[in-house]
């Protein structure tokens, strides 16, 4: 008995001397805020609460915070919050097209059902309304970087395309009221930076954010202002400033060749009906997939010429087409115009079934049917045919393009949009995307396309 009393208050023990371990936390300069309260220099954490953080703040300064288990990672008796001065842009800073899309709250902290109080009925907060999402990308604008909108379109008339798209998930957060005089919150956002065109992420950061206004807002008020103080974090370090410097897209870019390409011209098929069109095209269209993802494109030669999408292989070292048959052949970058988001590609090989063009000023006329031939979303779904009308004729951001209702995903960029008489009419580009939002999809139209390649047919 007496053995097991002693195992019993050592094991005590032993829990007692882990919990009560502790970390003094430091600021190199400002305020420790913990439980979005100020604290200390030197104050003491536990590691007992894995949810918790604290975070350092000073008007001027970049805010920065740590949870409690980064701060224990470190396995030392002290740790400092490091703090770095705002500076602005360079004045000849030459931004790329920036959106913020949305927040995402993963600490449940942050009431979205509405409440009955003391005060009447409190409505819940929706995190993808526009206070947020047009403070975040005032925010943005207002350091100087190009902004285009609030929406999650990624393609929207009169609207300038995005080319890179943050998103934030709220990881930690603390709110304090203040009674009449409104809420003092902190937290810490981890921020997601989108690429559009190679349609991947390309980098993570996170930040921290704080607020005390001392205006009596109400809870939301004060989260936006905390959350536009956290993505100060992300637009103002190196990293982000990198990858939104227009200047940064690689200086090596192939440009449309200065000779003309002359190609023979191939002639419609015989087949009136989709069914035959479909069957005399599909061997046409190929998945193109780099090592960033996958589109869609198009031979347009016997020999193994093909159009795509400039972003579908933009900075690839690799390309690959995929047939439906499922041949895999290496493919190279011949010409490219950045300008109309087109580019030539020649697959290796020849004796190809190429896709007739219809690059006559005889427009398709809106209403008349087309078919989309390409791979959204998943490579296994190589190949899959849907099929439309033409909606009308646009001219967005000084580039015309076809609307059409011809159902458009991720993956189908670069594939062959066709009439009637199984012609290629235009290169399928982009789709708008946002709530309640369906059926408008957008394609390069092919003269123009071949035409700032330089391509000819004779």
């Amino acid at each position: 008995m007496r053995l097991f009393v002693l195992f019993t208050l050592n094991l005590l023990f032993s829990f007692y001397i882990i919990n009560a371990q502790s970390v003094k936390v430091y600021s190199n300069t400002g305020t420790l805020i913990k439980d979005a309260n100020k604290e200390s220099q030197g104050i003491k954490l536990k590691k007992n609460n894995p949810s918790d953080f604290i975070i350092a703040f000073k008007n001027g300064y970049v805010t920065n915070g740590s949870s409690i288990n980064d701060i224990f990672k470190e396995n030392k008796p002290e740790y400092t919050i490091t703090l770095t001065q705002i500076a602005p842009l360079n004045e000849d800073y030459d931004s790329k097209r920036i959106v913020f899309t949305k927040f995402i709250d993963v600490t449940g902290k942050i009431p979205t059902e509405g409440s009955y109080g003391y005060f009447g009925f409190t409505p819940g907060i929706d995190l993808e309304d526009a206070q947020f999402t047009n403070a975040i990308n005032s925010t943005i604008s207002d350091w100087g970087y190009r902004t285009v909108g609030s929406s999650n379109a990624v393609f929207k008339e009169k609207q300038e395309t995005p080319e890179l798209a943050i998103a934030g998930e709220i990881t930690h957060l603390a709110k304090e009221t203040k009674g009449t005089s409104g809420f003092k919150v902190s937290a810490i956002v981890k921020w997601s930076v989108y690429d559009v065109k190679k349609e991947k992420v390309i980098f993570k950061l996170s930040s921290a954010g704080y607020s005390d206004s001392q205006k009596g807002h109400k809870f939301k008020d004060e989260l936006v202002l905390t959350l536009q103080n956290a993505i100060t974090g992300l637009i103002a370090s190196e990293e982000f400033i990198k990858h939104a410097n227009n200047q940064s897209r690689s200086s090596v870019e192939e440009d449309a060749t200065t000779q003309a390409l002359i190609l023979p011209i191939i002639q419609k098929h015989s087949s009136t009906d989709y069914a035959g069109i479909v069957k005399n095209s599909i061997n046409s269209v190929v998945t193109v997939k780099t090592e960033f993802g996958h589109g869609s494109g198009f031979l347009i030669s016997k020999d193994g010429y093909a159009l795509t999408n400039s972003h579908v292989v933009e900075g690839a070292d690799k390309i690959e087409v995929i047939f439906n048959n499922k041949l895999t052949l290496p493919a190279e970058v011949i010409s490219n115009d950045k300008n109309r988001d087109v580019t030539l590609l020649k697959i290796v090989g020849g004796g190809y079934q190429p896709l007739p063009l219809n690059i006559n000023d005889d427009l398709a006329e809106i209403g008349t049917e087309v078919i989309a031939i390409g791979t959204p979303e998943d490579i296994e779904l190589g190949q899959t045919v849907t099929k439309g009308i033409v909606s009308g004729y646009r001219n967005l951001e000084d580039k015309n393009y076809i609307q059409t209702d011809v159902s458009i995903n991720s993956g189908n960029s670069g594939g062959s949009l066709l009439n009637a008489d199984g012609e290629v009419i235009g290169i399928v580009v982009a789709k708008i995307v946002g709530k309640n939002v369906e059926g408008l999809g957008f394609a390069i139209p092919i003269d123009e396309a071949i035409n700032g390649l330089n391509i000819k047919f004779e």
